[in-house]
């Protein structure tokens, strides 16, 4: 089994061969864990074998549940000392996780199938669940369509019932002072028509350079770039 970096304020970590877990000691500021977090890798199948599921769980394995959809990880370091934790650090199209080249495979009725494979997995009826980001459409799709699962939701950046309806919902909220229809029909927004319109070739740009990708995703945001133009408000004027 590999080393997992759950990022700063883990150090030391080892591997147990007997049962295939990851050990890790806690941080000395989290004083409510136990000295070793152990989190184990489980793989769950749906859709009759042909998807799967990656994701980490650590905590005790009685009392509530709580699911993080879509990263995480610094925030189950925490949550573990409390609760029985279910990370899914890989969500359809990342990691260990199914990844078809397929456009279908990541609308939501699709990808909400998954999230409750996993929590059958955990062998519990309900959890506290909690997104951010692309996770929170996800996660908003769940408890509006399955809201006997939801004992609790946590969202954050993503207002309830929006990015789950699609890019004719965001439309709807774009600033227009700084966007004028006239000139940029989709807002900041044209990322989402153009991987709507060239499928394949946005997936063989990341394919090509996941690292690369994830660094310019990641480049430190400003307060002063709130009222200029969206950088991606000419995705598709400029073809990518």
């Amino acid at each position: 089994m590999r080393a997992l970096d759950f990022g700063p304020g883990i150090n030391n970590r080892a591997t147990d061969p007997k049962t295939s877990t990851l050990q890790l000691k806690a941080p000395t500021y989290l004083s409510t864990l136990p000295i070793m977090m152990v989190l184990s890798e489980h793989n769950v199948s749906y859709e009759n074998g042909s998807k799967t599921i990656h994701y980490l769980a650590a905590g005790p394995k009685l009392g509530p549940i709580l699911i993080f959809c879509h990263g995480w990880r610094q925030n189950m370091e925490t949550s573990a000392g409390v609760s029985r934790i279910s990370g899914i650090r890989n969500m359809p199209g990342y990691g260990k996780s199914t990844s078809n080249k397929i456009y279908s495979d990541y609308a939501q009725e699709k990808i909400v199938p998954g999230l409750l494979a996993l929590l059958a997995d955990s062998g519990r009826k309900d959890a506290v669940w909690a997104a951010h980001d692309w996770g929170s459409g996800c996660l908003w799709s769940l408890a509006a369509t399955h809201p006997e699962v939801c004992c609790g939701v946590i969202n954050s950046a993503v207002p309830y019932r929006l990015l789950e309806l699609g890019l004719e919902a965001l439309i709807k909220y774009i600033n227009r002072e700084k966007h004028p229809e006239s000139e940029f029909p989709y807002g900041q927004w044209p990322y989402q028509v153009f991987h709507e319109q060239n499928f394949e070739k946005v997936t063989a740009w990341f394919d090509a350079n996941p690292e690369g990708a994830l660094q310019v995703f990641y480049v430190k945001g400003s307060a002063a770039n709130l009222k200029k133009l969206a950088r991606t408000a000419n995705v598709v004027k400029d073809g990518g």
